[in-house]
C-alpha cells in the first residue's frame, strides 16, 4: 500500500511539474504575445501620427498659398468696368453672363467634390496685415428639407434684390440702394451704401448673374446657379475710397436637389422609395479695402463684424421666406 501511494505521489508530483511547466509556457507566450500587440500599436500609432502631420503640412502649404496670394486673383472673379451709358451697361453685364455662370459651376463642383451632401460643412479662413487690406473666405455647404430648388432659388434672389431692406432691418444699419434700375432676374447691379452704428460709411457694387436649370428626367438633378461678382470701376456709380470704406465680394451660390434615402419612406415602401433633398452649396471671397480711410480700431471690428454676419443673415431671411424649411446649418465654433 505504502508502495502504492508513494508511486501516486510521485506521478501527481510530475503531473503538477508538467502543469506548472505549461503554465510557464503560456505566461511567455502571453508575454510575448503582449509585446508584439504593444509594438504594433506603436507602430500604428506613428503612422497615425506621421498621417497628420503630413496632413497639417499640405494644409500649411494651401494656408500659405492662400494668404501670400489672397489678393492677386479670385475665383470666379472677373474684372467689370461699367460706363455712363445705361444700355451699354446692361449690354455689358449680359455678354458676361454665360461665361460667368459656367466659371462659377465648374468652380463650386470642384470646390465640393468629395462632401458628404446630406451632411452640413462650413470652413471660413481670414487673413489681414496692420494697416492693410482684410480678407475672408468662406465655404459651406448645407441641406435643405422641406423646399424644392426653385423655391430656395426664388427667395435667394428675392433677398439679393431687397438687400437694402435686409441690411436695414437686421443689423439696425441704415443702407441705401443708390442705382435705380429695373432688377432682371437674370441680370442685375446692386450699388449699396451703409451707415453703421459708429458711422462708418461702407460702399459695395455688386453685379449678379444667375441661372436655374430644370431637368425634364427624373434621373437628373435641377439646378440653380447665383454668381455675384464686385465692379471693378463705375463712372455712373464711382466709388469714393476719401470718404467711405469699399467692401468687395465674389460669391458663388449653387441650388441643386438630390436623392436622399429617408428611414420613414422604407418603413412604409412607397412607388419613388426615395425623396428629394435640396442641397445650397457657397463660396464667399470678401475684402474689406481701407488703405484710402482712418478707421479706429472699434470702426474697423464693426465693419468686419457685420460682413462676417452677413452671409448668415442672408440664409436666416431665405428661411424666413420658406417657412418651415430646415436649413442644416454647421454650428460654428
Amino acid at each position: 500500500m505504502k508502495v502504492e501511494l508513494t508511486a501516486q505521489v510521485e506521478e501527481m508530483q510530475k503531473q503538477l511539474e508538467d502543469l506548472k511547466y505549461r503554465v510557464l509556457v503560456e505566461q511567455g507566450e502571453a508575454a510575448k504575445s503582449n509585446e508584439r500587440t504593444k509594438a504594433g500599436n506603436s507602430v500604428l500609432q506613428e503612422v497615425i501620427q506621421k498621417q497628420h502631420v503630413e496632413l497639417a503640412t499640405m494644409q500649411a502649404q494651401l494656408s500659405c498659398h492662400l494668404q501670400r496670394n489672397i489678393n492677386l486673383h479670385t475665383p470666379a472673379h472677373t474684372i467689370i468696368h461699367l460706363g455712363n451709358d445705361r444700355e451699354q451697361r446692361h449690354k455689358t453685364l449680359m455678354s458676361l453672363r454665360n461665361r460667368k455662370i459656367q466659371e462659377a459651376k465648374r468652380f463650386i463642383t470642384a470646390r465640393s467634390q468629395g462632401l458628404d451632401p446630406k451632411s452640413a460643412y462650413s470652413q471660413e479662413e481670414r487673413t489681414t496685415k496692420p494697416g492693410d487690406d482684410y480678407s475672408i473666405v468662406h465655404f459651406d455647404t448645407v441641406p435643405i428639407h422641406g423646399a424644392s430648388a426653385r423655391d430656395v432659388f426664388e427667395a435667394f434672389i428675392d433677398v439679393a434684390q431687397n438687400a437694402e431692406i435686409v441690411l436695414t432691418e437686421m443689423f439696425g444699419s441704415l443702407t441705401i440702394r443708390e442705382n435705380n434700375e429695373i432688377d432682371a432676374r437674370e441680370v442685375f447691379q446692386m450699388r449699396l451704401v451703409t451707415s453703421t452704428s459708429k458711422g462708418t460709411l461702407v460702399e459695395s457694387n455688386t453685379a449678379m448673374f444667375s441661372e436655374f436649370v430644370e431637368k425634364g428626367d427624373d434621373k437628373e438633378e435641377n439646378y440653380g446657379l447665383v454668381v455675384a461678382d464686385f465692379v471693378e470701376s463705375d463712372k455712373l456709380y464711382p466709388y469714393k475710397p476719401k470718404e467711405r470704406v469699399r467692401r468687395d465680394s465674389t460669391t458663388v451660390f449653387m441650388i441643386r436637389t438630390l436623392k436622399a434615402s429617408n428611414p420613414a419612406i422604407k418603413e412604409k415602401p412607397k412607388p419613388c422609395g426615395q425623396e428629394r433633398v435640396v442641397v445650397a452649396t457657397r463660396w464667399t471671397f470678401t475684402k474689406i479695402r481701407r488703405r484710402q480711410t482712418n478707421l479706429s480700431v472699434d470702426s474697423l471690428q464693426e465693419v468686419q463684424e457685420s460682413t462676417l454676419s452677413f452671409g448668415d443673415t442672408m440664409m436666416k431671411c431665405i428661411q424666413q421666406r420658406l417657412g418651415k424649411t430646415n436649413i442644416s446649418a454647421p454650428h460654428k465654433k
